[in-house]
């Protein structure tokens, strides 16, 4: 791949690549076979890409909080790392396969189907202040969650959103921290929350946040009562979060025949943070459920860039 390549999302085996020229990619590394999605400039949000320019390639359509527009102008280089946060597809390509999309500065969500040349967005009232975490594929909807741990359903037929809403749990730190969408082997919905607190070092202009991960906690979705309740164990399973795709799968081993079960894998997701080149991409590592620790696998670096994304191949998660 070439070095002015990001990821931006991972599953099935697939990487999901956007280049700086804003070409968006499915690349499989086991296989060297890639597909194109969606360029960046037809996010619906983008107003208008002029490549020949310099550092004022993109027109962004923007929102005030009132639900007022307006345009500026940004750099190639600024949308690439920031403008979209994470792609997500419902499997392997095909046919039928579909693509979620988070972005922009309100974490908007646009899907497309499988060969389709644009983003379209999903028509939400006041979709500019839901601002979303997390997508997923689940039981043949879509589903998103946002900053206040809010589930809202999704139609793909209509591109019409919140269709239903799910309120977020009786914890008065909730919505402070990150939080991902996953399927368990089971079947269930959980919700995982990720605790982080923040250092800050110099910067050019001012100082930037560091983030380190303390904790995770994990809620399960009771459909009926239409409620997130905790669960203090993942059993003999484990999660991966990050920039890619949420899963639940088998343990790995240490390498000295012993099995880490009920772990969260994690992987650091603040693109904006990343993008500054200062701090970022450092925060990667293994929560352990049953005793709270955290295992960090760069504990000495504020700084690690392009950032690493987990990656498996379908076999392993299938």
């Amino acid at each position: 791949m070439q070095n002015n390549i990001l990821f931006h999302g991972s599953c099935f085996g697939w990487l999901i690549s956007i280049s700086i020229d804003g070409v968006v990619q499915m690349f499989n590394p086991f296989t060297n076979i890639s597909y194109d999605l969606p360029p960046l400039s037809t996010i619906p949000t983008i107003v208008d890409y002029h490549p020949e320019l310099t550092d004022e390639e993109y027109t962004i359509m923007r929102f005030a909080f009132d639900g007022s527009t307006y345009t500026t102008l940004e750099s190639k280089s600024s949308i690439q790392k920031t403008w979209l946060v994470k792609i997500v597809i419902s499997s392997s390509p095909s046919e039928d396969m579909m693509a979620l999309a988070i972005y922009g500065e309100y974490n908007r969500l646009a899907w497309c189907k499988f060969g389709d040349t644009k983003w379209t967005d999903f028509f939400t009232p006041e979709m500019f202040k839901i601002v979303l975490e997390d997508a997923i594929f689940y039981e043949g909807k879509v589903y998103g969650l946002n900053c206040n741990a809010k589930l809202y359903e999704f139609d793909v037929t209509t591109s019409i959103g919140c269709i239903t809403q799910v309120p977020m749990p009786d914890d008065p730190y909730i919505d402070v921290n990150i939080k991902y969408l996953v399927r368990n082997v089971e079947g269930d919905l959980l919700m995982v929350s990720r605790f982080l607190n923040h250092h800050e070092v110099p910067g050019i202009d001012h100082p930037e946040v560091c983030n380190n991960t303390v904790k995770f906690e994990v809620y399960k979705l009771h459909k009926i009562a239409k409620k997130w309740r905790r669960i203090f164990s993942l059993g003999d399973y484990v999660l991966v979060v990050g920039l890619n795709s949420s899963i639940c799968m088998m343990p790995f081993s240490d390498g000295k025949g012993n099995w880490v079960r009920n772990c969260i894998y994690f992987s650091d997701d603040d693109v904006c943070s990343q993008s500054t080149e200062i701090v970022g991409g450092h925060d990667v590592g293994i929560f352990n459920l049953e005793n709270g620790e955290v295992h960090k696998l760069f504990p000495n670096l504020e700084l690690l860039y392009p950032p690493p994304i987990w990656l498996f191949s379908q076999n392993i998660i299938s």
